[in-house]
C-alpha cells in the first residue's frame, strides 16, 4: 500500500513536470535515481535526487513523503498494537481454560477417588451383613428345626401319655 501510494504520487508529478531537459539535470551512475521508459520517469525516493528549481510552485516531495510514511508507521504500529491485544487476550482466555481444565481433571480424579473408597467400604459392609446374615439364617433354621423336632417328640410324648391313661 505505502509502496503504491509513493509510485502514484511520484508518478503524477513526473506527468507533472514538462521540462525537457530533467535528463540533463541528474548524474548518471550505476546507482540511478531516475529511470526513463517512454514518457514515464520513475524516481527513487530514497536516493532521488530532485532539483527544486524543477518543482516550482508543487508540494514539496519530501514533505509529503514523510507525512505519508509516518501516518503509514501509525497505522501500521496501531495494528499490530491491537494484533498484540488481541493474541494477549487469547493467550489469557486459553490459560484460563487451561486451569479450568485442571481444576476439573483433579475434581474428577478426587471423585473418582472418594467414590471408589465409598464403594469399597459398602462392598465390606455387605460382605460383613451377608456373612451375618447368613450365620443368622442358619441360626434360625437350626432353632426352626429344633423347634419342630421339640414339637414333635411332645407331640409323640402326649400321645403315649394319653395312650397309657386311656388303656
Amino acid at each position: 500500500m505505502k509502496n503504491f501510494l509513493i509510485l502514484c504520487l511520484l508518478c503524477s508529478l513526473a506527468f507533472a513536470v514538462e521540462n525537457p531537459s530533467v535528463d540533463s539535470a541528474f548524474v548518471k551512475t550505476p546507482q540511478d535515481s531516475l529511470i526513463q521508459k517512454d514518457s514515464l520517469v520513475v524516481v527513487d525516493t530514497v536516493s532521488a535526487k530532485i532539483p527544486t528549481d524543477s518543482l516550482s510552485g508543487m508540494v514539496k516531495v519530501d514533505s509529503v513523503a514523510k507525512s505519508e510514511v509516518q501516518e503509514e508507521l501509525a497505522l501500521r504500529d496501531s495494528l499490530l498494537a491491537v494484533g498484540d491485544s488481541i493474541r494477549e487476550a487469547e493467550q489469557k482466555l486459553h490459560q484460563s481454560e487451561l486451569e479450568v481444565e485442571n481444576a476439573r481433571c483433579e475434581n474428577w480424579e478426587k471423585s473418582y477417588s472418594t467414590l471408589k473408597q465409598e464403594y469399597e467400604t459398602c462392598v465390606k459392609i455387605l460382605r460383613v451383613n451377608l456373612t451375618n446374615g447368613e450365620a443368622k439364617q442358619k441360626q434360625m433354621r437350626r432353632m426352626g428345626t429344633i423347634a419342630q423336632m421339640g414339637s414333635w417328640v411332645g407331640g409323640i410324648l402326649i400321645g403315649l401319655a394319653l395312650g397309657i391313661w386311656v388303656f
